[in-house]
């Protein structure tokens, strides 16, 4: 069964976060691939992650010998353009230097990976994301002025792959970095409160060629970043060469019908522009139809019955949105934002997805700063146990959201409405999709943990959660058929608090009363039983709110 007809057959969305493909050696490096990865997973203890059997996946690859990237022209206040642009060079020659004998897959042929980025020079654009009618360029943008996603204390790094669905193939790739929050520098030794520009392009480099956290804690790619780590160990060269072998092979396994099958796709000629071409200035973000305002739904390649069938599912879904919006007397939506819900959206209800099929989709790594326990409570206006029940994605301004309404089972301090949208970076309307490592994982029936914080630039009733996947615990029934909350699997490549908020928290609390320190927030949640949890969590609201 192909990708595409499994996921008309299943009407479920495949949402790719950065997963991996259990490896075939003893080493432990991942990959990226096109399946869910559970919210409640952890790399660092359970490995790469595997689908279960059936499960349709596919790895990312490039195809051409060579790939472009560009930094963008302005760099940053802290960091010269000649200076971003030769660490950047020094990054990516890293992953392709390495001598690949007696690396990878077993019998991999001597050389090095036969993978080589190449610097396209300066760009004026300074926009994320895939013009399928061009220009393009793989860009780093450096964020001086503001960062333009939620969690702008914790997030370091960013970086944004679009790939093809049905092939793996990746078509785009691009990094941020957040300089308006954090200092960056190219100097060592790095001093306090700094962080080292090289170890952050070298972790996100890993990632523009595809691949994915490994639980190996010595390894660039570990799934908890480190800083300074800018030299590959073996654990990080094993995975570049399998996946670009040195004769020039692509290994893009994928699963089909239960068993996995190994397919090698010969490298192009080294051809280093981007698909749609290459251009110092940004094109029409998005698939070529949402261009001008507009937008599509297309349908895969099937007969005309399956087409109408489709049509009529989504006329289906479109009504029954219109009704509960009615019953509901839901605000979120104003007229103009509904009228694109309506043309593009993905819609779930009761856990059913009815969309276009994504042929290209965007994943998302992050390099992300661990949050203290009293942060993530004095940052939040409110924390319930909720579970997701239905799901909607809609373009805005050149990226994808995904609003997701959630039951509050129980609510736990704070105030949270009733039924509330929690909005999400990352989702799928029409071909194009966009996913983000790091953030949470909202699964419709799935109950959790949430801290949250309202958006009101949204409307009212719409929340973001509290620093972003760290601000999310999935509930998970153990062994002994304990219910516990769990760190959320987009949590992971946390970089160490910074000493002077640690010290703020810890004086903070020594002045409650408590002992000096401060916890980070899955050394008090994860793991813990829900109802343990749920006091710990009303305890501290009380002291830092002055409320329950």
């Amino acid at each position: 069964m192909t990708l595409r007809s499994w996921r008309w057959a299943t009407g479920v969305t495949l949402f790719a976060l950065f997963a991996s493909l259990a490896p075939k050696t003893a080493l432990g490096f991942c990959r990226t691939i096109t399946a869910p990865l559970p919210a409640n997973y952890d790399p660092t203890a359970d490995g790469c992650y595997e689908p279960p059997s059936g499960t349709a996946y596919i790895p990312l690859w490039w195809r051409n010998a060579c790939v472009g990237f560009s930094v963008q022209q302005d760099a940053s206040k802290q960091v010269s353009y000649a200076d971003a642009d030769a660490i950047a060079q020094k990054a990516f020659a890293k992953w392709s230097a390495p001598s690949c004998a007696g690396e990878g897959d077993a019998g991999a042929s001597a050389g090095v990976p036969s993978i080589q980025a190449q610097d396209e020079g300066p760009v004026a654009c300074a926009e994320v994301g895939y013009s399928e009618s061009g220009p393009n360029q793989h860009v780093i943008v450096f964020r001086d002025e503001s960062w333009p996603h939620n969690d702008q204390y914790n997030t370091l790094a960013l970086t944004t792959v679009t790939f093809d669905t049905d092939t793996g193939e990746i078509l785009d790739a691009d990094m941020e970095v957040n300089t308006a929050q954090h200092t960056v520098v190219v100097t060592t030794p790095v001093p306090a409160g700094a962080y080292d520009l090289e170890s952050i392009f070298t972790h996100e480099a890993g990632h523009f060629f595809g691949l994915a956290h490994t639980p190996t804690k010595t390894a660039i790619m570990y799934a908890f970043y480190q800083p300074a780590a800018t030299s590959l160990t073996s654990d990080d060269i094993g995975g570049i060469c399998s996946v670009y072998l040195p004769d020039g092979d692509r290994v893009t396994d994928q699963e089909k019908n239960g068993s996995v099958d190994a397919v090698s796709v010969q490298q192009a000629s080294c051809n280093e522009t981007p698909f749609a071409g290459f251009g110092s200035q940004c094109g029409p973000m998005g698939p070529a139809a949402t261009a001008s305002g507009g937008c599509t739904v297309a349908a895969g390649a099937g007969a005309a019955s399956d087409d109408a069938e489709r049509g009529a599912m989504t006329l289906i879904t479109i009504a029954l949105v219109i009704a509960a919006l009615r019953r509901r007397g839901a605000r979120l939506f104003a007229m103009k934002r509904a009228r694109a819900i309506l043309a593009c959206s993905v819609v779930a209800i009761g856990g059913a997805t009815f969309a276009g099929l994504a042929a290209e989709r965007d994943a998302h790594a992050s390099v992300s700063i661990t949050v203290l326990f009293d942060e993530l409570v004095r940052d939040s206006t409110g924390a319930a146990l909720v579970t997701p029940m239905e799901q909607r994605a809609v373009w805005e301004n050149g990226r994808i959201y995904t609003f997701t309404r959630v039951h509050v089972d129980r609510s736990v301090a704070g105030a949270v409405d009733n039924d509330p949208w929690i909005r999400t970076m990352g989702g799928v309307v029409g071909k194009v999709g966009q996913l983000v490592d790091g953030e949470p994982v909202l699964t419709v029936g799935r109950p959790g943990l949430l801290f949250v914080q309202p958006l009101t630039e949204e409307g009212p009733g719409v929340y973001v959660v509290t620093a972003r996947a760290q601000g999310q615990f999935p509930v998970v029934v153990d062994a002994q058929n304990t219910q516990r909350f769990v760190r959320a699997s987009g949590a992971s490549a946390g970089v160490p608090t910074p000493r002077e908020r640690v010290v703020q928290i810890s004086r903070s609390r020594a002045m409650s009363g408590l002992a000096y320190g401060a916890p980070l927030a899955t050394d008090v949640l994860h793991k813990r039983p829900i109802e343990d949890g749920v006091r710990d969590v009303a305890t501290a609201w009380a002291r830092i709110h002055g409320s329950p």
